[in-house]
């Protein structure tokens, strides 16, 4: 079987990372690096379940 090409703008292997309180870590990831929230999903309550930035580079 043949793997497909990663779509546009992403990459083969893509880091992920669970944190406790992902909207604090995006908070610090905006304020220390700049980086913008490219895709989110939020919780009923409101709080980050997953997000990806646009500066997330995989290998």
């Amino acid at each position: 079987m043949t793997p497909s090409p990663p779509a546009d703008g992403y990459d083969r292997i893509t880091p992920y990372h669970v944190y406790q309180d992902a909207g604090a870590m995006m908070a610090w990831l905006t304020e220390t690096f700049g980086m913008a929230e490219r895709h989110v999903v939020r919780r009923p309550d409101g709080h980050h379940w997953y997000f990806a930035t646009p500066e997330a580079s995989g290998v």
